[in-house]
């Protein structure tokens, strides 16, 4: 009954024998209604908040123990791409992550997740660009920030730091004046530098364009210029282009079938050429030593990883590492304890990759299917697989402080797939249509 309806009742009724009792049966009976819609708001409050102390004690397990660094955490045996996961700059930050991975959402809108280095917590961040992990945003040696280009024109050409415990983003601009576009390419093994690449147009119609790349150091965004080349699609690779050596004082640059040596000064080095159909392994091509620079071979769909000498790059003795075989292309993360070498293996869609294919166009979405992470034992028969991951995921980065270690955790999935801004919505979207349908009774009754 509304509340017109009860006044105009009132007013016709007010000298009619017996109708104080009626009205005071229409109260009781307005305070019977509110009471049972005030306890059941009071129900459903409570099984909200206990509902939402399940996703809440999820998120914020050992936030404070990964902060210290992926050094102290493990590589999951498996991950998976849950739906509505906080992103990385959300509250309760994850602190730092033992993965990086590529597969959050459409391939197109560029949604890369991170998983936590002490427990399986998932965070996301939308970079908005197409964004392999390991290539074009690469998680830093400690695992506590992501590096990743800038989005459209609009921001400008830049590099973005996001930092993984407290949710903060530090912003590189463009080293070279009149870049189209900024991205990373290599972290330095202290993380206190970083490997940037600049796109500059060279005439004023963007016909043609050169590369340009830099070593910044990220705490005074002083630059020094390493290398460039010309924009030919194979000339740089990433997440092959750039490999530090562990002391971190010179690297290794490859530009089409060139390897460059130099130093932090850009200090000119050797210079040879990689043989045919090899390439420089990844960001661990590096032995723990320094001594030995690795690339990877393919042949007949079979991928080996070869020692040559970082001066003359000639061959060195066999590394006695098993070899792998039906993958689209491998890349060398890293090397853990006993000369064991972590290396990221993309499994090739159904239809499969011409043995000629640029590995560039080996690793490109299109041609994978979704990648594993494998472990590659001196002397070993086959190789063993570290961490599986679902078809959605195409390329995956890895802390190298934790590829150091060699520790590994049985991963637990997260709560049904449903992360928890996923759960937040889900619990707002209840309690919404739960006021709606009370306040609807109670005016209707």
């Amino acid at each position: 009954m509304t509340v017109r309806l009860r006044e105009a009742l009132r007013e016709a009724t007010d000298d009619l024998p017996g109708y104080p009792v009626y009205e005071r049966a229409l109260a009781t009976a307005r305070r019977t209604r509110r009471r049972t819609a005030a306890a059941s708001a009071a129900v459903f409050m409570v099984v909200a908040a206990m509902v939402w102390m399940v996703p809440l004690q999820h998120i914020r397990g050992g936030t404070a123990g990964a902060a210290s660094g992926a050094g102290s955490g493990a590589l999951p045996d498996q991950i998976w791409v849950p739906t509505g996961a906080l992103r990385v700059t959300d509250p309760f930050p994850i602190g730092a992550a033992a993965v990086l991975f590529s597969g959050m959402g459409s391939d197109e809108d560029g949604t890369v997740g991170v998983v936590g280095a002490d427990t399986d917590r998932y965070r996301a961040l939308h970079v908005g660009i197409p964004a392999p992990a390991g290539q074009v945003v690469l998680l830093s040696p400690d695992g506590t920030r992501l590096a990743y280009p800038s989005e459209g024109f609009i921001a400008g050409p830049r590099v973005n730091v996001v930092d993984l415990i407290n949710g903060s983003v530090q912003k590189i601009p463009a080293v070279v004046d009149g870049s189209a576009w900024s991205r990373p390419l290599g972290w330095s093994p202290d993380g206190r530098r970083i490997v940037v690449v600049d796109t500059v147009p060279v005439d004023a119609e963007r016909s043609e364009y050169r590369n340009v790349v830099s070593l910044v150091e990220l705490a005074t965004g002083a630059a020094v210029h390493l290398a460039t080349t010309g924009d030919t699609g194979s000339s740089l690779v990433p997440g092959y282009a750039v490999a530090f050596a562990p002391d971190g004082q010179k690297l290794a640059l490859q530009l089409d079938d060139t390897v460059v040596i130099t130093d932090l000064a850009s200090t000119p080095g050797p210079t040879f050429r990689l043989p045919a159909d090899s390439v420089l392994a990844g960001k661990g091509a590096w032995t723990p030593d320094g001594r030995t620079l690795t690339i990877a071979r393919w042949q007949d769909h079979r991928w080996t990883l070869a020692g040559v000498d970082p001066t003359t790059g000639a061959p060195l003795t066999d590394l006695g590492m098993p070899e792998v075989s039906g993958v689209t292309a491998i890349r060398l993360l890293g090397w853990g304890p006993g000369g064991v070498a972590l290396v990221a293996a993309y499994q090739p869609n159904p239809r499969g990759v011409p043995s000629v294919m640029p590995i560039d166009q080996r690793i490109h979405y299109g041609h994978v299917h979704t990648v594993r992470l494998l472990s590659l034992a001196p002397g070993a028969a086959a190789p063993v697989t570290r961490m599986a991951a679902p078809p959605e995921v195409k390329s995956v980065d890895v802390a190298d402080e934790l590829i150091a270690t060699g520790r590994s955790r049985d991963a637990e999935p997260p709560l049904i797939l449903l992360g928890p801004r996923g759960w937040f919505w889900l619990v707002v979207g209840v309690a919404v249509a739960a006021v709606f349908f009370g306040r609807l009774w109670y005016t209707t009754r």
